[in-house]
């Protein structure tokens, strides 16, 4: 009675950030010209770090759409299609994950918190998540795919608005929410993401075909205490896999790192989301 393979899945995220700025009605075409429009355009990317990008939350500015959003998406896609007895685990591990956005975990550890004693239910629930759009994963590049498999995954949350209205903060945590909503962006732009770790950190590889294209850091704010990690994780993954140039997200910081005839660009986070189509 069905007919297979006859059908295609558009997947539909929140809001780009350029799309928040329509929806606000400030004109991004202008913003290398004006002055003006760029203070405009950074109050604007404030605001989409902080609430997100799902329509109704924009456009109303109501705040408990996204949480009754998140609930509805909590108990009717993934706990209803578990035990009843799991409810309340799996409510502590999305409320783990919102809290821990950005961080690496291993379904072991996530095993552990939770105190569910058989790790594939464990990866059932994390399956569950990203079918229901609620949070997704990138894995740690390796050439073995069995190495990816057993190493940990960073987690992301589908939409900043989840992570500030349902997850447990005790800090603005700025630095996780840009990253966050880079992830976001490279997840909708579409290809493989990864990161890197190695004896430093890179947050993102982003590859194409059967190489990696570009190596990301997304820092919120570049300064002496960070400077050295960020560039050294980046430039770890430049030699690495042999590329010339490199890019560091921040929120408004702008320069240009030149090191062993690499070349890294330190870019603010809302020019890169306006200037990529």
């Amino acid at each position: 009675t069905t007919l297979t393979g006859r059908s295609i899945n558009i997947g539909l995220s929140p809001f780009s950030f350029r799309e928040f700025l329509k929806a606000k009605k400030i004109d991004d075409n202008k913003w290398k010209l004006s002055l003006e429009t760029q203070a405009k355009i950074r109050k604007a990317f404030e605001e989409f770090m902080q609430t997100g990008g799902f329509p109704k939350r924009v456009l109303s500015g109501q705040k408990i759409v996204v949480s009754e959003l998140y609930e509805n998406i909590l108990y009717r896609d993934v706990i209803g299609k578990f035990n009843k007895k799991l409810s309340k685990q799996i409510k502590e591990m999305s409320l783990f994950l919102l809290t821990n956005s950005a961080n690496a975990v291993s379904y072991r550890e996530l095993a552990k918190i939770t105190e569910i004693k058989n790790v594939s239910t464990v990866k059932s629930i994390i399956d569950a998540f990203e079918n229901s759009f609620l949070f997704f994963l990138t894995n740690k590049f390796d050439y073995s795919i069995k190495k990816q498999v057993k190493n940990p995954k960073k987690i992301y949350c589908i939409d900043n608005g989840f992570i500030t209205t349902a997850g447990f903060r005790f800090s603005q945590d700025n630095g996780r929410l840009l990253e966050n909503a880079v992830a976001v962006e490279l997840k909708r732009r579409g290809g493989e993401v990864y990161y890197s770790k190695n004896k430093n950190e890179c947050d993102f590889l982003v590859k194409k075909g059967v190489k990696i294209t570009s190596a990301i850091q997304a820092c919120y704010n570049l300064n002496e205490g960070n400077k050295e990690r960020e560039t050294n994780g980046l430039m770890e993954a430049l030699k690495k896999f042999g590329l010339k140039e490199g890019l560091i997200l921040t929120y408004d910081q702008e320069q240009e790192i030149k090191r062993e005839n690499k070349k890294i660009t330190v870019k603010p986070a809302w020019k890169w989301l306006l200037e990529q189509q």
